[in-house]
């Protein structure tokens, strides 16, 4: 399961950076897209209802799914750990035109 999640990151990486490093360790893009690190996400979007699914992994327990709209999202609320170290990083896992939200841990 971590190789397939590590081998997932890496392909979004390279698809958002051009680079091969971890989606969550990547710095934000020239475009600021994807994770952000602190536990923010930008997702870069023009249509402001197309929302899509993201994968969160946190520090201190599972991963867990949140959808998310156009636009900078905290994640950090979502976590029980509601701390800036809490959420490690984030990706997009698809289910576009999801509705907002929490949808629980992987």
């Amino acid at each position: 399961m971590k190789i397939a999640r590590a081998l997932g990151v890496l392909a979004l990486s390279i698809a958002v950076t051009g680079a091969v490093v971890p989606a969550a360790q990547a710095e934000p893009t020239a475009r600021g897209c994807g994770y952000q690190g602190g536990g923010k996400y930008n997702h870069c979007e023009s249509n402001p209802r197309l929302s899509v699914m993201l994968q969160v992994s946190r520090f201190f327990d599972s991963d867990f799914k949140v959808c998310v709209r156009p636009g900078v999202t905290d994640l950090q609320p979502y976590s029980p750990y509601p701390r800036h170290w809490a959420v490690t990083g984030a990706w997009y896992v698809g289910g576009n035109y999801c509705s907002p939200g929490y949808y629980g841990t992987v």
